[in-house]
């Protein structure tokens, strides 16, 4: 069973940075990049708040690959599953990431898809329970924290980025004035 699943968060990084952070090294957004053949893959952590609070997270690998950008927007096809492949409790996810210039300081994220639910008719119903929810909280996690890293960089960045020295005013100390009699 596959369900859509949207969420939303804004990034306060103009989006010509937030791109250039992605064409530069992916990793700084999305996680440690994957030992493997297949290229633009990367693994972080999914987390949910679980039943009396107790945090779960699971260890996930994102694939994501660029499919569009201009002035005003850039998207990825993205899509995520359990690290290492094989059957798992997580669900799977297939979609696209899209980042959008609010303004010339702000940009706006938007994971959009599916998401496949694991293990049949149980699965199902467990969906149907608690899982939908459980399954909006953890896009919304994970877009956060792919937000966080973004800012995070783009704040890395300005602090690296060489500083031109201001022109310097001429030191008129001691200099002999010029003296122009005004009528």
């Amino acid at each position: 069973m596959e369900r859509p699943i949207a969420s939303e968060a804004v990034a306060q990084v103009p989006l010509q940075r937030a791109q250039a952070i992605l064409d530069r090294d992916p990793a700084d957004a999305f996680g440690s990049p994957v030992a493997d053949v297949r290229p633009r893959r990367y693994q972080t952590t999914i987390a949910v708040q679980g039943l009396g609070g107790i945090r779960v997270s699971h260890p996930i690998e994102i694939e994501a690959h660029p499919t569009h950008a201009d002035d005003d927007r850039s998207e990825l096809a993205f899509s995520w599953g359990p690290s290492g492949g094989g059957e798992s409790m997580l669900p799977t996810f297939d979609g696209s990431l899209e980042f959008t210039a609010l303004d010339t300081r702000t940009t706006r994220l938007r994971l959009d898809g599916r998401y496949r639910v694991p293990l049949g008719a149980l699965g199902r119903f467990g969906d149907g329970v608690v899982g939908h929810r459980i399954a909006r909280q953890s896009v919304g996690g994970l877009l956060d924290t792919i937000v966080e890293r973004i800012e995070h960089q783009a704040l890395d960045r300005s602090r690296q980025a060489p500083t031109i020295p201001a022109p310097h005013a001429p030191d008129l100390r001691g200099s002999p004035r010029s003296e122009s009699p005004i009528a």
